[in-house]
C-alpha cells in the first residue's frame, strides 16, 4: 500500500500466551473447527506441561470444557473429523471417549448415527457395553476328585478299588 509506516502493537510473551490468547480469541469469535481448539489443548499439555486448571484460567474457558476437548483428542480420526464437521456435538464425543479400543469407538458411533440416537441413549449404550466387558466373577472351585468306588477283600477285610479285586 506504499505506506511509510505501519502502527503495530508489541507485547511480552512467550510460545503459551500466544497459544493460550489464540484459544482464547477464537473460542470469543464462535465458529471455528473443534479440532483446531483440541490440537491446541493437547499441544498446551503434553509440550508445555500446562493442567487443565492452568489452561483454563489463562484462556478463560471452564475447567471441564477445556477437559472434554482433552477428552476428544483420544478419538480416532474419524470421529475427530465428525466432530468437526458438525455432524456430532462435544457430549456425544465425550461418551465414545469411556471407550478405549478404537475400533469399539468407531462401531458404536456408527450405531449412534444409524439408529440417531440420543447423548442419555449412548450413554446408557455405552455403560452396558463396559459393564460386559468388565471381567466375569472367577469362576468356582472345582469339586473335590470323586472317591473311586471300593469294595472289602473276603480274605483280608482290606479296601480295595473295583479294578485291584479278582476271584
Amino acid at each position: 500500500l506504499n505506506m511509510p509506516t505501519v502502527d503495530v502493537a508489541v507485547t511480552e510473551g512467550d510460545m503459551v500466551t500466544v497459544l493460550t490468547r489464540n484459544l482464547f480469541m477464537d473460542h470469543i469469535r464462535g465458529k471455528h473447527p473443534p479440532s483446531e481448539m483440541v490440537k491446541v489443548v493437547e499441544l498446551l499439555n503434553k509440550e508445555f506441561g500446562l493442567d487443565m486448571v492452568e489452561i483454563a484460567k489463562r484462556t478463560g474457558m471452564t475447567r471441564e470444557y477445556v477437559e472434554n476437548l482433552m477428552l476428544v483428542s483420544r478419538l480416532t480420526p474419524m470421529i475427530r473429523a465428525a466432530v468437526d464437521d458438525g455432524s456430532l456435538k462435544l457430549t456425544p464425543a465425550v461418551e465414545l471417549t469411556r471407550l478405549k479400543d478404537p475400533a469399539q469407538q468407531e462401531e458404536i458411533f456408527q450405531l449412534f448415527r444409524q439408529f440417531r440416537w440420543t447423548t442419555q441413549e449412548l450413554r446408557d449404550y455405552i455403560t452396558q457395553v463396559l459393564q460386559l466387558m468388565e471381567a466375569p466373577p472367577p469362576p468356582p472351585p472345582p469339586p473335590p476328585a470323586a472317591r473311586p468306588h471300593t469294595a472289602e477283600c473276603v480274605y483280608c477285610h482290606g479296601q480295595f478299588e473295583l479294578a485291584k479285586l479278582s476271584n
